[in-house]
């Protein structure tokens, strides 16, 4: 869907990412007999290394980070290589990899240190 919509907007569509460094976030998760619910789930909190510990640690509670700023010359420059990040789909997982330059795939990353799950509908 991403590449059909930038092929649409051109330079008029931003793809933001999400990231967190601890809290709570919905997901579907299965149970120890095997049953599978959507609810809220413990994230398990960054650690050194990642991107989000990195964003965790400058303390401040949310922001939003420009990539497209990133440039070998400045301080994003370690936004353009191999960085480990989280990514949580559908699914509770922890969600910790390997991710090459998240400014191949996000021109921004909006940041939250602390998490809440969102209220889910009836």
């Amino acid at each position: 869907m991403g590449s059909h919509l930038a092929n649409w907007l051109g330079s008029d569509y931003l793809v933001l990412g999400f990231a967190f460094h601890g809290g709570k976030y919905n997901a579907v998760r299965t149970s120890s007999t095997g049953v599978r619910s959507l609810g809220d789930n413990d994230a398990v909190e960054s650690y050194p290394g990642s991107v989000e510990y990195v964003f965790h640690r400058t303390g401040m509670p949310q922001f939003i980070l420009d990539l497209r700023l990133a440039k070998p010359a400045n301080a994003g420059a370690w936004l353009l290589g191999e960085v480990e990040s989280r990514e949580i789909g559908a699914l509770a997982i922890d969600g910790f990899s390997i991710r090459n330059a998240l400014t191949k795939e996000y021109d921004a990353l909006i940041f939250f240190d602390q998490t809440t799950a969102s209220t889910l509908l009836p």
